[in-house]
């Protein structure tokens, strides 16, 4: 007959703390996680500008003549 040693068995308590101990890493991660994707720059963000634009200059104006007369 071979004996094999039994298994450990944990306790109760080692359990509990190593599940809250799990939870507070992913936690952690999570945040770490959140704060990397809230502060990298985004590049698609749109920009909208305004500007008036002013017409150019006008010509000056042609003088113009009238005459006035008579058709024989």
């Amino acid at each position: 007959m071979s004996s094999r040693p039994r298994p450990r068995r944990r306790n109760r308590a080692q359990l509990i703390l190593l599940g809250v101990l799990g939870l507070a890493i992913v936690f952690l991660l999570g945040v770490g996680l959140g704060l990397t994707l809230e502060e990298r720059p985004q590049t698609s963000r749109t920009r909208t500008s305004v500007r008036t634009f002013r017409p150019p200059p006008a010509p000056p104006a042609r003088s113009t003549t009238t005459e006035t007369g008579t058709i024989p």
